[in-house]
C-alpha cells in the first residue's frame, strides 16, 4: 500500500508539472500568434498593486495614430517574463521608491508636456524627466478608474527606448493617459 501512494505521488507531480509546462508552451504560442511588430505596437507598463490592463488599452486605442494597430498595458510583474519587452515600452508609470532602479531607461520629457501646473521628477542635471500622476497623500491621480497604485507617489516617463519617439507616438500615449481621470 505505501508503494502505491509513493507511486500516486510520483505520477501527480509529474502531471502537475506537465500541465506547467504545457500551459506556459502554449502561452508563448498564442502570444507568437497573436502578437505584432513594435513598430506597431504601443506598450505600457504600470506599477500599481493593481492594474485593469484592458480598461487602460481602451483608453489608448480610442484615436490611435495610423500605422499603429495594437496597445497592449502590462503590470510590472509581466516584465518577469519578458525584461525585452520592459526596456522598450513606450511609458511607465512607477512608483517612486523604483524610480532610480528604472532611471537610464527614460527619456527627458519634451516641452509640450512640461508647464507650471504639475510636478515633476527632476534628473540630476535639473530637466524635468516624469511628470506625478499620482499623489498618496490626497489619494488622487490619472486612471484611478483602473490603477490601483497603494501608499506610495507614482510617475509617468517616456521609455528611452521606445520605437516611437520620432514618429510622436510615444508622446500621444503620455498625453492621452494625463487626460485620463
Amino acid at each position: 500500500m505505501k508503494r502505491f501512494f509513493k507511486n500516486l505521488g510520483s505520477v501527480l507531480i509529474m502531471m502537475l508539472a506537465w500541465a506547467v509546462v504545457s500551459t506556459m508552451f502554449w502561452g508563448w504560442i498564442m502570444n507568437l500568434v497573436t502578437d505584432t511588430v513594435p513598430a506597431k505596437k504601443l506598450v505600457v507598463f504600470i506599477e500599481a498593486d493593481n492594474v485593469n490592463c484592458e480598461g487602460v488599452e481602451d483608453i489608448l486605442y480610442d484615436g490611435l495614430p495610423e500605422g499603429l494597430t495594437m496597445v497592449k498595458v502590462h503590470p510590472f510583474s509581466y516584465a518577469f517574463f519578458d525584461s525585452q519587452t520592459l526596456l522598450n515600452s513606450d511609458t511607465f508609470i512607477v512608483k517612486e521608491s523604483n524610480i532610480e532602479q528604472y532611471i537610464g531607461s527614460f527619456e527627458p520629457l519634451p516641452d509640450s508636456l512640461v508647464n507650471e501646473d504639475r510636478e515633476y521628477y527632476i534628473s540630476d542635471d535639473g530637466a524635468p524627466l516624469g511628470i506625478k500622476v499620482y499623489d498618496s497623500a490626497a489619494e488622487n491621480g490619472i486612471l484611478s478608474e483602473y490603477v490601483t497604485y497603494g501608499d506610495e507617489d507614482c510617475y509617468l516617463f517616456i521609455g528611452s527606448s521606445s520605437p516611437h519617439l520620432e514618429d510622436g507616438a510615444a508622446l500621444f500615449v503620455a498625453e492621452k493617459l494625463l487626460g485620463a481621470k
